[in-house]
C-alpha cells in the first residue's frame, strides 16, 4: 500500500510539472510571489511581488492594472493602472515586479474601511500589452484595521 502511494505522488507531481504552464508566450505572463503580511494596521506598508514574462520583452509599453476588492466596505473598492518602469527591452524578459503599498503614510495607499469595522480583501493584478493580456492573478486575502 505504502508504495502504491509513493507511485501515485509520484505520478501526481510527474503531471504538475509536465503541465507547467509556458511563461514565454504571445501574452505577458504574471504570477504571485510573495506578500509582506495579510494584515496591516494604521500607518503600516504591505509589499507585493510578482513574478512577470514576456517573449518579445517589451514590457515598458505594458499596463498593469490593479483591482482592490473588499468583503465589507464595497466604497473601498477601486481599480487603477500605471505604465510599467521603463525595462530595458530584450527577448525572453524575465523578472520579479515590487509594488509597495502604505497604509495612511505616504505613497501608494490602502484604503482605510469606508465602514465602521476591519475589513477584508484582496488584490488583483493583471498586464495588458496592446491587445494581449495576461491572466488576472490575485494575492491572498489581507485583514485591513480600522
Amino acid at each position: 500500500m505504502k508504495a502504491k502511494l509513493s507511485i501515485l505522488a509520484l505520478i501526481l507531481t510527474g503531471i504538475a510539472v509536465g503541465c507547467k504552464k509556458d511563461v514565454f508566450t504571445d501574452r505577458p505572463y504574471l504570477a504571485f510571489k510573495s506578500i509582506s503580511g495579510t494584515v496591516i494596521g494604521l500607518g503600516g506598508g504591505l509589499e507585493i511581488n510578482l513574478d512577470f514574462a514576456d517573449k518579445d520583452g517589451d514590457m515598458s509599453k505594458d499596463t498593469i492594472w490593479t483591482i482592490y476588492t473588499t468583503k465589507h466596505c464595497a466604497n473601498s473598492n477601486y481599480i487603477d493602472s500605471m505604465s510599467l518602469p521603463n525595462i530595458p527591452a530584450r527577448p525572453y524578459l524575465k523578472g520579479t515586479l515590487t509594488f509597495t503599498f502604505s497604509y495612511g503614510g505616504s505613497g501608494v495607499q490602502i484604503p482605510q474601511p469606508s465602514c465602521s469595522q476591519n475589513d477584508t480583501g484582496y488584490f488583483r493584478f493583471f498586464i495588458r500589452n496592446g491587445s494581449k493580456r495576461s491572466d488576472t492573478i490575485s494575492t491572498p486575502q489581507i485583514v485591513v484595521l480600522k
